[in-house]
């Protein structure tokens, strides 16, 4: 018997990236960025990735948007330079 599946979920979170007042819970927060795969499985094991979405994330209520992949690329570009820039705080200049 094979037992073969889709609709397995995978989130790769990003971090907070963007300040914005959701429309749903009305609070402003920064929003996590996320990467959401799904997978046809193959014995309960994700096997070929179907489909990708790319979303910002509200943390409060859960409410996303989506994003398209440049602006994706962009906003996780700037999430990387944060993260960066928190590893090496020394990098950073004081004032004297």
């Amino acid at each position: 018997m094979i037992i073969v599946g889709w609709g397995h979920r995978t989130v790769k979170n990003y971090g907070a990236v963007r300040k914005i007042e959701c429309s749903n819970c009305f609070n402003e927060r920064m929003w996590q960025l996320q990467k959401v795969r799904y997978w046809i499985t193959f014995f309960f094991i994700p096997i070929i990735p179907y489909r990708t979405e790319h979303i910002l994330v509200c943390p409060i209520c859960g409410r996303f948007d989506g994003l398209m992949k440049g602006d994706f690329e962009q906003l996780q570009a700037k999430s990387n330079v944060r993260k960066t820039e928190d590893v090496h705080p020394e990098k950073r200049q004081t004032k004297q």
